[in-house]
């Protein structure tokens, strides 16, 4: 039974490397600037074009220059309309250069580590009005400040085992962040009030003796919920107009699978509607991760939540863009740990992002895209400590030049085991076979791969199995 360990999964152009493709070239980082960005560009030129002379003859001249629609010189005179008096010149498509430009519609998802402190609260504040200032209209959603979610869950267990309440270190870090960032009594008094509930909670718990999921899903809550009440004040704080909710409140419906709901159809009309009851140049600060089951429990989406909660809320109130801020400059080509030279990349389609999440790429959990595969909305991953670099956008198609391969990814400690025998031919149920031995001896099968008539054919099956070594 032949075996290699530290299994390579490479995605990209296959076809193109296994025929003997010279190496792979990486897109330029700067080659897909973001939407604001662009804008500011063409600004830029415009404000740069020689000044032409006044009269009629220089007006109709720089009608012909503005307008694309003008062929070989001559003057469509649908475009152009002269009036008696003051000789003036309207130009249809100039006119519509010069109308104010469209606001960018975007949804910004701020995870864990953007918001671990006092001081990247403030950062953070500073980055979306920034962003306001560019032409955007942000929905803002948050995760929980720093480790706080594993802290929750770590006093749940505390609770359930020893019957002890320890959140002095979850307290400590919401309510000094408030006296450092002089967020007010209100804000302060709200946080103390979710404090003294989750305080609650726990001595029901260690009381009981008792943590089921539904329990668990409300005990994480609590970060979610503490966070967008202080990031909201933080903003208003910086004189930008927001307003937290807590996601069940826009409407953000699920099933009742405690730990990992899925979201229902009916949360984006509901969404929709109530987004639209607000100003919106107001930005609503919304919980990530949480949901609310049909009766009228809270709810957790499961991994990569937070990520889902911001691409349902961009389909459902139809943005421009969904922009997830972390501290990476969006995907790499590898691992950075592993290869010093990685770089980033600038766009890669949803399969392969997909893909290369599923393989431990740190990038967008694959549950997450559902949304945006379904309507083609554009995902960019962008680094809150590196705002003006462009990140990678993830589209249903890209278009990066001449690249071969998008990037590298791997998993540590993996084994493939390959199994060989003449009785599989023709025969069915191998795989299970396969499966029920695994689970008996205790090995943790993560992975079969192809199972195609190919594979039967050739009387061999394949298995990536995780070694706990």
């Amino acid at each position: 039974m032949p075996s290699a360990s530290g299994t390579v999964v490479a995605l990209g152009v296959w076809a193109s490397v296994l025929q003997g493709a010279a190496g792979f070239v990486l897109p330029s980082a700067g080659s897909l600037a973001p939407a604001s960005q662009r804008v500011q560009q063409r600004r830029h030129h415009h404000h740069h074009q020689p000044a032409a002379p006044t009269g009629r003859s220089s007006l109709i001249r720089r009608c012909v220059a503005a307008n694309p629609a003008v062929d070989g010189g001559e003057v469509a005179t649908d475009d152009v309309e002269e009036q008696a008096e003051g000789e003036t010149v309207a130009v249809n498509a100039g006119a519509e250069a010069a109308s104010p430009k469209k606001a960018l519609r975007t949804v910004i998802k701020f995870g864990g580590s953007s918001l671990a402190t006092s001081k990247r609260l403030k950062e953070v504040s500073a980055l979306v009005k920034l962003l306001i200032d560019e032409g955007q209209m942000p929905i803002m959603v948050c995760s929980a400040m720093g480790k706080t979610t594993n802290n929750l869950l770590n006093a749940g267990e505390f609770a359930l085992t020893d019957g002890k309440v320890y959140i002095d270190a979850i307290q400590t870090l919401h309510l000094s962040a408030c006296d450092e960032l002089e967020l007010g009594e209100h804000t302060k008094s709200d946080i103390e009030s979710l404090l003294a509930d989750l305080r609650h909670m726990l001595e029901g718990v260690g009381m009981l003796r008792e943590l089921t999921q539904r329990s668990r899903d409300r005990l994480v809550s609590y970060g979610e919920r503490m966070s967008v009440r202080m990031m909201a004040a933080v903003l208003n704080k910086a004189g930008v107009p927001a307003q937290h909710f807590d996601a069940w409140t826009l409407g953000m419906r699920t099933t009742d699978e405690f730990g990992n709901a899925d979201v229902l159809d009916e949360s984006y009309p509901l969404i929709k509607e109530t987004l639209s009851k607000f100003d919106p140049s107001m930005v609503a600060v919304v919980t990530g991760f949480l949901g609310q089951s049909p009766c009228k429990q809270i709810t957790t989406l499961g991994r990569g939540g937070s990520d889902l909660t911001a691409t349902v809320i961009g389909v459902a109130c139809g943005a421009d863009e969904v922009q997830v801020w972390k501290d990476v400059d969006g995907m790499m080509t590898a691992d950075p740990r592993a290869v010093p030279g990685a770089v980033p990349v600038p766009c890669v389609s949803y399969e392969e992002a997909a893909e290369l999440a599923y393989f431990g790429a740190n990038i967008l959990h694959p549950v997450s895209m559902r949304p945006v595969i379904k309507t083609g909305l554009p995902v960019r991953i962008k680094n809150s400590y590196n705002p003006s670099h462009p990140g990678t956008v993830i589209a249903a198609n890209r278009d990066c030049g001449e690249t071969l391969v998008t990037a590298i990814t791997f998993k540590k400690g993996v084994e493939l085991v390959d199994i060989v025998s003449t009785r599989m031919l023709g025969q069915s149920g191998c795989l299970e076979r396969v499966g029920e031995f695994a689970e008996v001896s205790e090995y943790p099968t993560r992975y079969v791969a192809s199972p195609v008539p190919e594979l039967f054919c050739s009387r061999r099956i394949s298995v990536f199995r995780m070694n706990l070594a």
